[in-house]
């Protein structure tokens, strides 16, 4: 049985996962961080093959994936454009421009414009694909996870502000 069949049929808690492809201080920081979620009422709900999916009020905000030695963070930042003064006097965009996506355009999603500059949080990027978030945070060290839950908490806010359709992410990642 592979890990995908085995996973959907256990549905496994992402704490009993983690011990299997991280360890030290990259372990310690995970399960920390699943911790703080479970606190925020975020708690992760198994999606895929090593992979959680995190909700906020029924809609999706963050995933969480395992790979090897690695995890990775793909916060869905819906409404970035409207929090991202607090997000440049934070000092936060240089940790967000660090963890684009690097993965070139390839034209796969009719509902992306396909091979375009972005601008995000005042800085172009060009041919990046952008898919359903552009930024992963890979293996995030405890700087990034302190961004990290400041970006969930703006978000979270955000949305229980706002009205808008979640379809609205697509908007953000042009000129903000």
């Amino acid at each position: 049985m592979s890990v995908y069949q085995n996973q959907k049929v256990n549905k496994p808690k992402i704490e009993e996962i983690i011990p299997a492809h991280l360890d030290g201080e990259m372990k310690t920081l995970a399960l920390d961080f699943v911790n703080y979620l479970r606190e925020k009422k975020m708690s992760p709900i198994w999606a895929s093959g090593n992979s959680w999916k995190l909700n906020n009020k029924g809609k999706g905000i963050c995933y969480i994936k395992l790979d090897n030695e690695k995890w990775t963070l793909i916060p869905l930042l819906n409404h970035l454009n409207k929090y991202k003064d607090m997000v440049v006097s934070e000092r936060l965009q240089n940790i967000i421009w660090d963890n684009l996506s690097t993965i070139p355009c390839v034209d796969c999603n009719p509902r992306c414009p396909p091979r375009i500059s972005r601008t995000i949080l005042g800085k172009d990027f060009t041919n990046r694909c952008y898919g359903h978030s552009p930024i992963h945070f890979v293996n995030p060290n405890k700087t990034t996870i302190d961004c990290i839950k400041k970006l969930l908490d703006l978000e979270r806010k955000e949305r229980e502000e706002s009205s808008k359709s979640p379809i609205e992410h697509f908007r953000f990642y042009t000129d903000i």
